[in-house]
């Protein structure tokens, strides 16, 4: 299909079809963005932006602007893409196009999923159904009411959600897209595994399998095989767990699912666990760690390209206007050589006089659009900083949930296992002294795991709140006290993390480079701003220089990422004190 698209651009050009371009374009874009190359589709789809906009082709604009929110959007970079959502609605209003405002209205709706602003989005899914049951479009009530399921499924409304699914099943039929038919039984098979309804998810996933088969997606194909896999575990039918994930595994490896191929892997990992298959099992779970860490990373590196080439393209388009005014400049000074043979000395100097205002309104609007630049920059550069700490967020609380469920139930596995060997074995005393021996470092082994594992994410926060998780950690070391005045209701889950680790790490400092004998936590919570503080009587430092390794700009980089302002007095001999203020509004 790419192909003959590519073809179709050729040509166009070659007949200098302005049309068949923008339709080339269009399509070329679609595609790359259904592959996931996000880059590519920024590209043509910008492409077709400009001659549109050159052409004043408004039905090719307004289509631009659709495509251009949802890459934005699918890229995580929400407030390019709502813009471009809110132009193509305000557009398709004047073109009185009410499939495209439909189509509008639920792409604004999921955006505001993503956002998890829930209730927001419900109201624009609600909006797009009653658009499309207007038109009675097959293809909008589907997707609306596919969407709306996903929201009551999110507030635990299983019946609601059900129902929506259904629907989503019934008119996905109606115009015959086996896509969204395979997405609808995968749904209602999620459903009906958190009713406990095993039958009826077993029987939804296999029809889910067999029409992603029949389209021949392979990005679909591959996690249906995993939810079968699941569901196949969940029912201890660990022959087909096996067979299942290792299907699913090796789909998502031919093209390159690599989220896909690390879910594989947990699977088969849990599955060799219950089959007692423990090597098997260490050395899945072990490929699955190293798999997720470059699929992070990835992530990663492909934010920041995304960013870049959003950048790129905007300093394109604000080249090729400033080219057009120097053109219209141009253009302007050569008739007004010619006017001027014509005209009067006096009207000679008042259109001097325009020229002059007119070079310094442009030098005006060239400095404000450099401005704009520095801004957006150090806007992204936050936004990419923003994405790593959320990485490393989900990151420790993924590895924290590993080593307490998944190596805390094995080790405990196999001290239960030696204490039932002891009871059924005839040992020497000495040989009862080392077996003991190996159970005590077998519970020294369990306890540090549960150490590490609540110092990566520790339980408390997620539960309790940023105020207990400080208490707990202050309160294990008695040099430290703690102190917390205000509003204790919960924070932005993200910003508990970080001022809980921002504190982890100012009194792991003083404990470690400062020699501090006391140390003083305090957080006050305002209406509008949270402070905190951490004051040491060690040994201090010059601020002037301040000393490497003491985990110092990591701070910074935590700190900035919510627009904080970090504050350090200290002096040699007498302590430190770091002061942090973040406004909440």
């Amino acid at each position: 299909m790419k192909g003959y698209a590519l073809k179709a651009l050729e040509i166009s050009e070659e007949e200098q079809y302005d049309e068949g371009i923008m339709h080339a374009l269009d399509q070329l874009g679609v595609m790359e963005r259904n592959d996931s190359n996000y880059a590519e589709a920024l590209v043509y789809h910008n492409r077709c932006f400009a001659l549109a906009e050159s052409q004043q082709a408004e039905y090719w604009l307004l289509r631009s602007y659709i495509n251009l929110g949802v890459v934005y959007r699918r890229i995580n970079m929400y407030e390019e893409g709502l813009q471009n959502f809110l132009h193509a609605f305000h557009l398709a209003e004047k073109l009185k196009n009410d499939k495209e405002i439909a189509s509008c209205l639920g792409n604004i709706g999921t955006l505001y999923l993503s956002l998890r602003k829930i209730d927001e989005a419900m109201g624009y899914f609600r909006m797009s159904l009653d658009k499309a049951v207007e038109m009675n479009n097959y293809q909008g009530l589907a997707i609306s009411y596919g969407s709306m399921g996903r929201v009551f499924e999110i507030w635990n409304m299983p019946d609601s959600a059900q129902y929506c699914y259904e629907q989503n099943l019934y008119y996905s039929t109606g115009w015959n897209d086996n896509n969204g038919i395979a997405i609808s039984y995968g749904s209602l098979g999620n459903v009906a595994k958190k009713r406990g309804e095993l039958s009826k998810a077993l029987d939804y996933y296999q029809k889910a399998l067999e029409m992603s088969i029949v389209v021949g997606d392979r990005n679909y194909i591959a996690p249906n095989y995993a939810n079968l896999g699941a569901l196949c575990l969940q029912l201890d039918d660990t022959d087909n767990a096996e067979k299942n994930y290792r299907l699913s595994l090796q789909t998502a490896q031919d093209v390159g699912l690599k989220s896909v191929m690390a879910e594989a892997l947990g699977g088969l990992s849990a599955t060799y666990e219950k089959q007692n298959r423990l090597k098997e099992a260490l050395e899945a779970s072990r490929r699955q760690m190293l798999l997720k860490d470059s699929v992070l990373n990835e992530e990663n590196l492909q934010r920041i390209e995304y960013l870049k080439i959003a950048f790129e393209v905007q300093q394109k388009e604000q080249t090729i206007a400033a080219l057009q005014v120097m053109n219209q400049i141009e253009q302007l000074k050569n008739k007004q050589k010619q006017t001027a043979l014509l005209i009067s000395f006096g009207m000679f100097v008042v259109l001097l006089l325009f020229i002059t205002l007119y070079a310094r309104y442009i030098r005006q609007k060239r400095l404000f659009a450099e401005q704009r630049i520095l801004q957006f920059e150090q806007e992204k550069q936050l936004v990419a900083t923003q994405s790593v700490l959320d990485g490393e967020t989900r990151e420790r609380t993924r590895l924290a949930r590993d080593l307490h469920d998944s190596l805390g139930s094995m080790l405990m596995g196999v001290k239960l296992n030696l204490l039932e060997m002891k009871q059924g074995a005839m040992l020497s005393y000495a040989d009862v002294g080392r077996f003991d021996k190996a159970l005590g470092l077998l519970d020294k082994s369990v306890h540090e795991m549960r150490r590490v594992a609540h110092h990566l994410m520790p339980d408390s926060l997620s539960r309790f709140g940023l105020k207990s998780a400080v208490n707990d950690f202050c309160g294990n070391l008695p040099t430290v006290r703690f102190s917390y005045y205000g509003d204790e209701s919960r924070l932005n889950p993200k910003l508990e993390v970080m001022i809980y680790y921002c504190i982890h790490e100012m009194v792991n400092n003083a404990l470690k480079h400062a020699g501090a004998e006391n140390i003083m936590v305090q957080i006050v919570r305002k209406p509008d701003q949270i402070s905190f503080t951490v004051q040491d009587d060690g040994c201090g430092f010059d601020t002037s220089a301040l000393p490497q390794g003491m985990g110092l700009e990591n701070i910074r980089t935590r700190v900035a990422a919510y627009n904080g302002i970090l504050d350090i007095d200290s002096k040699a001999g007498v302590g430190t004190e770091i002061n942090v203020d973040i406004s909440l509004t």
